[in-house]
């Protein structure tokens, strides 16, 4: 496995080599520091439209995001793989 160190050593390599029209970085404290701007920021590279309420998610997640995802009412500890059976509780 990876250290942190190279992982970060291997991406600094790969956005050299893909330059800025195909890498966008963007550090969380960036976007925490400054939300409105880097979210502008990452709008313009993907060539996409910002709009205000994407520094806003919990306004707008129940507008985007179901409550209930299908299948996720029964606790998590209870739910198997398809095609599998259930097991003993533990």
């Amino acid at each position: 496995m990876a250290t942190w160190a190279q992982v970060v050593d291997a991406t600094r390599k790969y956005a050299c080599e893909l330059g800025p029209d195909r890498w966008y970085q963007l550090r969380f404290e960036d976007l925490v520091a400054d939300p409105e701007s880097q979210l502008q920021g990452v709008c313009g590279f993907l060539g996409e439209e910002y709009a205000p309420g994407m520094t806003e998610p919990r306004r707008v997640a129940g507008m985007a995001v179901p409550a209930r995802r299908p299948g996720t009412d029964a606790p998590t500890a209870c739910w198997t793989p398809p095609g599998t059976a259930p097991g003993p509780p533990d």
